[in-house]
């Protein structure tokens, strides 16, 4: 039986020594592709269904953004944490926040990623084990002869949900990509983000009132 089709249902933080990656599986209700697992059976999982089509899904309104400062933790969910108590705190409402909004429906645990923790990802999307300097905002070629991308979104959509970046075409010209929970102090948000014209990739710091509705979200869940 394929991981697409054997899909486990998990509680909260619990441990598995079955997972693999690759797996789909569902928490308390939320599909999820795991793909990070140690022997123990902890690892981590992302979102088959994304947040789509939102035009400055990280803040309707940077002014809103002005005393909450970095949120550049390697840990997204502290990153996570920090947007929600920042709108509590300051008396805004959630739905200003789309993407945080979207992650806190999900249920307990679920967290915008942050960008280290993207970078897992997205090594792991690309097949890849050589080494990219992150840190650079130089465009990364992406290895057109590697099955794994096409692999992991047809898991993706098998599972109910939808590809890595959304609906990627090739030579399009658009750059497209993922949000995460890391903001800099002059609210830039990085983005893994890919240039269809091209076939580059990068992490970029974009201005949270530039995050178009070509960038979506995803939320990971650790178990």
């Amino acid at each position: 039986m394929s991981a697409v089709c054997c899909i486990i249902s998990i509680a909260a933080h619990a441990q598995f020594d079955d997972v693999r990656k690759g797996d789909i599986i569902d928490i308390n209700g939320v599909k999820a592709l795991v793909f990070q697992v140690d022997d123990e059976g902890h690892g981590t999982a992302m979102t088959v269904k994304a947040l789509r089509g939102k035009k400055n899904a990280w803040c309707t309104n940077v002014k809103l953004l002005k005393s909450l400062g970095e949120t550049l933790s390697p840990d997204g969910m502290q990153n996570t944490e920090m947007v929600y108590e920042y709108i509590n705190s300051s008396g805004f409402s959630i739905s200003q926040f789309p993407a945080f909004e979207w992650c806190k429906k999900l249920g307990s645990g679920w967290y915008i990623p942050s960008r280290e923790e993207m970078e897992v990802f997205v090594n792991y999307y690309l097949g890849n084990e050589q080494e990219f300097d992150w840190e650079s905002e130089e465009e990364f070629d992406v290895d057109s002869e590697s099955v794994t991308p096409k692999k992991i979104n047809e898991k993706l959509i098998e599972a109910g949900g939808v590809p890595f970046l959304g609906n990627a075409i090739p030579g399009s010209g658009l750059a497209i990509g993922v949000y995460t929970s890391s903001k800099t102090d002059d609210n830039k948000v990085f983005i893994y983000q890919y240039n269809t014209q091209k076939n580059t990739f990068r992490f970029k710091g974009v201005p949270t009132n530039m995050i178009d509705t070509y960038a979506i979200g995803r939320a990971f869940y650790k178990f």
